[in-house]
């Protein structure tokens, strides 16, 4: 359901208008008609920007949506927040503010409908927030209110707030005690969009010199993705050890900028077709893609991964290790060791990456 209503908000044509909140918004959704849509709700918190909708339908197998669409323009290069209140009454589907970044052509850049904490049942006026990544290339923003199923929903007080583009943001997605590796993985496609600025591979040779070894460790990675350099920089060692490596780095860096084309997300965003959690400091396999090769050669939900292209993921690090190790180029290979819990077989397996977004 989620993606369906992804692919039908696309289908909402785009209109140019200012970067702030306007009054114009648009009525639309599968199932439109089975719904009732005000913009000017009499139950209101603030009245600001007083949405409402409500089923009325006998029975409702989709959603309505009231949306707005504004450009991009004023937001490029930032993540933006978006903060609205909700309340609602006997929701037997599920509802949420939803925001949607559009780029040439109507490409899907971020998108968000919150449709993993929804709004469900009765619930009084309570402030929910979604904040996504506005690339470059960013050309519209839409969002609104959305109703799946029966019941009423009132949304008021939308508002935009522009959190900048600073890296503790997409470092503390990143650090967060959250061992889901689905949810990780978005986390880690923030991040890599981050580092296809030109203007930002300056703070991560800045990162480089951190006394936090995580950091350390994802800005290498990073550098190591988008300049495919090195300079004998070792995680291990102490600052002052790598500083003659960081100082080579950024003149090369320097010397090279205006003429190096960065990796765009896109082009490196792949996994092998498997999930896995940190369980009890082990990553263990989750679930094998249904078009996956990896049930054929052994791999299956309960086993642990122990090693990715000769690097352990046991430990602290484990799960960064892992999330990084693991992706790559879309067709290239990846070498995985794991043992089955149940028999203990060693195994040894070679996985395809593929893009699982």
């Amino acid at each position: 359901m989620k993606y369906l209503i992804i692919a039908i908000l696309l289908l909402i044509k785009s209109l140019e208008l200012s970067a702030e909140i306007p009054n114009n918004w648009i009525y639309a959704g599968d199932r439109r008609n089975d719904y009732l849509m005000r913009t000017n709700s009499i139950e209101r918190r603030s009245g600001k920007h007083r949405l409402f909708i409500k089923s009325t339908a006998h029975e409702i197998n989709g959603f309505g949506t009231i949306s707005q669409h504004i450009n991009a323009k004023k937001y490029k290069g930032q993540r933006l927040q978006l903060t609205a209140w909700m309340k609602s009454e006997n929701i037997t589907g599920w509802g949420g503010i939803w925001m949607r970044i559009d780029g040439t052509y109507g490409k899907l850049l971020d998108f968000d409908n919150m449709h993993d904490r929804a709004v469900q049942g009765t619930t009084d006026w309570k402030k929910y927030t979604i904040v996504l990544n506005l690339p470059k290339k960013s050309i519209n923003i839409a969002f609104g209110l959305l109703l799946n199923g029966k019941g009423t929903l009132w949304g008021d007080d939308f508002e935009f707030t522009p959190l900048g583009n600073t890296y503790e943001l997409f470092l503390d997605d990143i650090s967060a005690n959250n061992t889901n590796i689905k949810t990780r993985r978005e986390a880690f496609q923030k991040l890599y969009r981050f580092g296809t600025s030109k203007k930002n591979i300056k703070i991560f040779m800045d990162l480089l010199s951190s006394t936090n070894y995580w950091i350390r460790y994802n800005a290498l990675n990073i550098l190591r993705m988008q300049t495919k350099k090195n300079f004998g920089f070792n995680l291990d060692e102490d600052l002052k050890t790598n500083a003659s490596s960081i100082k080579e780095w950024r003149n090369w860096w320097k010397a090279n900028k205006n003429n190096f084309k960065l990796i765009e997300i896109e082009e490196y965003y792949a996994y092998p077709p498997i999930y896995f959690e940190m369980k009890n400091g082990q990553a263990t396999i989750t679930e094998n893609l249904h078009h996956s090769n990896a049930k054929w050669e052994g791999l299956k939900p309960g086993d642990i991964i122990y090693e990715i292209d000769g690097k352990p993921t046991k430990g602290k690090l484990g799960i960064e290790i892992a999330g990084y190790e693991l992706h790559g180029s879309e067709n290239t290979a990846v070498k995985i060791k794991a043992k089955d819990q149940e028999t203990g077989e060693n195994k040894e397996v070679e996985l395809i990456r593929k893009r699982t977004h």
